[in-house]
């Protein structure tokens, strides 16, 4: 249901690719290394097996060595926010973490 509110935020926004939406965002990342945030891009699966996949591009700060940068509600639980989609999760690597992303604009 979460994701289902997320994608009608996202099919909202002007110039928006329905069938695999790319778009601009903040990502507010917080984990056991702390807090950071930044603006990348992202995309999101909508009209494939992957159905609900979403992919953060890397960034100077969030780099896939440090930080987990694809996720699947079938490894993390996603929740709709007011602005945006909160993701949450567990790993070796990351110890309990979770990630704001909040759609800025279409890419």
């Amino acid at each position: 249901m979460s994701l289902g509110k997320f994608k009608s935020m996202l099919f909202k926004m002007d110039g928006i690719n329905n069938n695999n939406p790319m778009f601009n965002c903040i990502v507010t990342y917080t984990s056991k290394h702390g807090t950071v945030s930044d603006n990348t891009s992202a995309r999101m699966e909508v009209d494939t097996m992957g159905h609900g996949k979403i992919h953060l591009y890397e960034t100077d700060k969030l780099t896939s060595d440090d930080y987990h940068l694809d996720f699947s509600e079938d490894y993390q639980t996603y929740a709709s926010t007011a602005d945006g989609l909160k993701i949450t999760g567990k790993s070796p690597k990351m110890g309990a973490y979770s990630v704001l992303i909040v759609p800025t604009s279409a890419k």
